[in-house]
């Protein structure tokens, strides 16, 4: 590991540590220079996240990074989705997580396909409308 990289692991720990780590992370990542994304996202996904539960601080970061086009363009955003694919996201949480996906599915296709995959599924195992459009049959059937 670089010294550099040291250095985003050192503060993206000192951020998860504190409150409102969701807000934390995203005024950090709006005052990122550009050509430090791919970085940034990789060293935090070694890190993060913390818990298998996520409250409306943290999925607004979550939120953040899944809409916007100059991280779902990074090479690495399929290393953050990998980490986040092991939160136990609530109902409300996995809906919106499946607009976006399907938003800018054109985009963050390009960077992962199996993390996207497995990530779909997780967010779509309870939903009948995605069962349906895959030949599944709602359980209550």
């Amino acid at each position: 590991m670089s010294r550099h990289d040291i250095l985003l692991r050192s503060q993206f720990e000192r951020i998860i540590e504190g409150d409102r780590v969701g807000q934390a992370l995203i005024s950090f990542y709006e005052k990122l220079p550009e050509e430090n994304y791919r970085r940034a996202l990789y060293i935090l996904s070694i890190i993060y996240p913390i818990k298998l539960n996520v409250g409306d601080d943290e999925f607004k970061f979550i939120f953040y990074i899944m809409s916007q086009k100059k991280f779902l363009r990074q090479q690495t955003i399929s290393d953050f989705v990998r980490s986040i694919n092991v939160i136990e996201f609530t109902e409300t949480q996995k809906s919106v997580l499946r607009e976006l996906i399907k938003k800018n599915n054109d985009i963050i296709i390009t960077q992962c396909t199996f993390e996207l995959d497995c990530l779909l599924t997780r967010v779509s195992a309870s939903s009948n409308q995605f069962r349906n459009s895959n030949g599944y049959l709602p359980e209550n059937s």
